[in-house]
C-alpha cells in the first residue's frame, strides 16, 4: 500500500522498549520504493526544537484506525491504551471500579486506566481493518447452527453473557423452550456467533448466487438455480433440495470474515480472493457446479437464467 504526502498514518514502534506500541505521524515524503520520512505528531527532536522527523519502512505504516466506539470492555478484550503519547496494545485483565486493568504483554506488567484512555485494538492486514471486539451484553447476533438438520442456517439471537473466553449465553428471538414457556437460551461458542448483517438491498439474484432463504423462523443459505416467472429455484447444499422462493423471502448471502462484511456480489467480483467465500459453501458450490453439468431438467416449464 502506498501513501501520500500530508497523509496521517501510526508507525508501529519496533525500537527497544516501544515494541508493541502506535505512534500518530505525518507523510512528508517517499524514500526510494519501500520507504517513508515522517513527522511524528507527538514525539519531540532531542533539543526539543520541533516535532521529531524519522525514515521509516512501509511495514510500520498504516492508517489511522476508524473510531469504534464502545460503552464497555470485556475480560480479554485486546485494547489499546493511550500512555506516554502514543498507543500501547494490551489484554484487557480485569475491572477495577471504574479503571480497566490492561496488562502489557511486551512490558510484562499491568496497568489501571479509564475507559476515556482505551480504545479497541484493530489490526490492518491486506487492506483492511479487523476488529477484536467481543461480544456485548444485549447486543444482536446471529447464531450459526451445528445441529444435525440445521447446518448452513443462521437465527436471530441476542448475547445475554460472556460465559468465558470462548462461549457467549444467547437468547434466541424465533426459537421457544420445549415447554414454549420462553424464548430458548443456550450457551454457544464464539467460531457460532457473528453481528447481525447489515442490509443489503438487491433488485434480482442471478444464476448460481448464494442466497439466504428464511424459512422455519431462521436464514438458510443456498445457491440460485433458476427463475421462474417471480419465483426464484435455490438449491440447499445440506440437503441437496431445491425448492422455489418468492423474491421477498431472500437476502443476499454475506459472510463475515476479519470483522467485516463481505456479500456474494463482492465475492464473485473477486474470484481470486477465496477467503471471501466460506471454505464450506465453497466445497459445496464446487460439488454442485460439477453434478449440474450431469443433471438433465425434468421440469420443461422451468426457466432458467443466463449467465450474466
Amino acid at each position: 500500500m502506498g501513501f501520500e504526502r500530508g497523509e496521517q498514518v501510526e508507525v508501529v514502534m519496533e525500537d527497544e522498549g516501544f515494541k508493541g506500541s502506535y505512534y500518530p505521524a505525518i507523510i512528508i515524503s517517499k524514500k526510494g520504493t519501500s520507504r517513508y520520512k515522517v513527522e511524528y505528531t507527538t514525539l519531540l527532536k532531542d533539543d526539543e526544537s520541533g516535532p521529531l522527523e524519522a525514515v521509516i519502512d512501509v511495514d510500520q505504516l498504516r492508517p489511522v484506525p476508524p473510531p469504534m466506539p464502545v460503552m464497555d470492555f470485556d475480560l480479554h478484550d485486546l485494547a489499546d491504551a493511550y500512555e506516554h503519547d502514543g498507543w500501547w496494545g494490551g489484554i484487557i485483565y480485569k475491572k477495577f471500579e471504574l479503571d480497566y486493568l490492561v496488562y502489557f504483554p511486551t512490558l510484562g506488567k499491568a496497568l489501571a486506566y479509564p475507559s476515556e484512555k482505551l480504545r479497541i485494538h484493530q489490526e490492518w492486514a491486506n487492506g483492511r481493518w479487523t476488529c477484536t471486539k467481543s461480544f456485548q451484553a444485549g447486543e444482536e447476533v446471529e447464531v450459526m447452527l451445528k445441529e444435525e438438520g440445521f447446518e448452513g442456517s443462521y437465527y436471530a439471537a441476542k448475547i445475554l453473557s460472556k460465559e468465558d473466553a470462548s462461549q457467549y449465553k444467547v437468547e434466541y428471538k424465533t426459537l421457544l423452550k420445549e415447554d414454549d414457556s420462553g424464548p430458548l437460551e443456550e450457551v454457544v461458542g464464539v467460531h457460532q456467533l457473528r453481528p447481525s448483517p447489515p442490509p443489503f438491498p438487491v433488485s434480482y439474484f442471478s444464476l448460481y448466487e448464494l442466497a439466504d432463504v428464511y424459512e422455519s423462523d431462521g436464514w438458510w443459505a443456498g445457491i440460485i438455480n433458476g427463475k421462474f416467472q417471480s419465483d426464484y429455484f435455490v438449491y440447499f447444499p445440506t440437503t441437496q433440495e431445491e425448492i422455489p422462493y418468492r423474491f421477498e423471502q431472500l437476502r443476499l448471502h454475506q459472510d463475515w470474515s476479519d470483522g467485516q462484511w463481505i456479500s456474494s456480489k463482492e465475492a464473485t467480483a473477486s474470484p481470486s480472493n477465496s477467503s471471501l467465500i466460506s471454505f464450506f459453501f465453497f466445497f459445496q458450490i464446487f460439488s454442485f457446479y460439477f453434478q449440474t453439468e450431469k443433471h438433465e431438467i425434468a421440469n420443461s416449464s422451468t426457466i432458467y437464467l443466463a449467465m450474466g
